[in-house]
């Protein structure tokens, strides 16, 4: 019972502290003392590491422009084809049917508010 209320009991009688460092490293290349370590191993792997480092960048980067591209014709689509469905619905209340244009503009409105839903809470 004195154990486990008095950790300095557990030292005492032991007669050792044991204590521990950790090192963590995040990025994308390794830390700089692993990689002084690889380039004594390996000379130039450091260069090597750097330059398959910028690669990855660089084609993220280009991913990333592809997908705001794609993201602004997806838009620029969903936006033409809701303009041509609200002259649909407009061509049929000309022909007097109401109840056509009712469901079309309905089913419009609820497609668009479905996109916007979704466009505001994926920020």
């Amino acid at each position: 019972m004195e154990r486990a209320l008095n950790p300095k009991a557990q030292v005492a009688k032991r007669g050792r502290v044991v204590t521990g460092i950790r090192v963590t490293h995040s990025g994308p290349l390794p830390a700089p003392q692993t990689l002084a370590g690889y380039e004594q191993i390996l000379p130039g792997a450091a260069e090597r590491i750097f330059k398959m480092a910028e690669t990855a960048q660089k084609s993220t980067n280009c991913l990333n422009i592809w997908n705001l591209i794609l993201g602004f014709f997806v838009y620029a689509i969903a936006a033409c084809t809701s303009i041509g469905i609200i002259c649909l619905a407009a061509y049929a209340l000309y022909l007097n049917k109401p109840l056509a244009a009712g469901i079309i503009g309905a089913l419009v409105m609820m497609v668009l508010a479905v996109l916007g839903y979704k466009t505001v809470t994926k920020k």
